[in-house]
């Protein structure tokens, strides 16, 4: 069986907790790699732990297999989504937890709740460059407009080249360039 891949991956660092956690997106629900999951809580055997999620009905539906971007390629990796966080922290054996866990179980699950909130709405993301963005609602309108104007400037220069091409002529890429950057110069 072929396993999918993330439409949207990002990675965080947990200032608090001292890790990275990995936020995915897929079919429009938020993800997080199991095997980070265990390791920030403090529980081994991350096999186990997707067999019992798996095993549960209740909980069946919120694991799933992701091939996720690692530094070394595409991995196959349990995933667990935001909505099967909770419970599953819930089932874990409180011994089990590592001790700096133990009293911030609660925080933990806010914090992930929240990035996963933030990445959905799409006020976390990546730059150019792969840094991690924070995105305020000016910057969301700035982005819309932008966008926006993309579009018009190549309806703009489609529709120039469909009147040129109904005269046999056509734009060359330095003249479509001039037509959206230097408006004032003559084409």
């Amino acid at each position: 069986m072929l396993v999918p891949i993330p439409d949207k991956q990002l990675t965080v660092y947990l200032q608090d907790w001292d890790c990275e956690l990995t936020i995915l997106i897929y079919k429009g629900q938020v993800y997080f790699v199991l095997r980070q999951l265990c390791t920030i809580i403090g529980v081994s055997g991350v096999t186990r732990q997707a067999e019992v999620l798996q095993a549960r009905t209740d909980l069946q539906q919120e694991i799933i297999q992701l091939s996720v971007r690692t530094t070394t390629g595409n991995k196959d990796t349990w995933c667990l989504s935001i909505d099967g966080i909770g419970p599953w922290l819930y089932i874990i054996s409180e011994q089990k937890l590592r001790s700096a866990v133990k009293p911030n179980i609660l925080k933990f699950r806010l914090t992930v709740s929240k990035l996963a909130k933030m990445t959905f709405t799409k006020e976390l993301t990546l730059s150019d460059s792969g840094e991690i963005v924070i995105v305020t609602p000016q910057d969301k309108r700035i982005m819309e407009l932008e966008e926006r104007v993309h579009y018009l400037e190549k309806f703009m220069v489609e529709q120039v080249e469909d009147i040129l091409g109904q005269h046999g002529l056509r734009l060359t890429d330095l003249e479509k360039w001039k037509l959206l950057h230097a408006p004032d110069e003559e084409v």
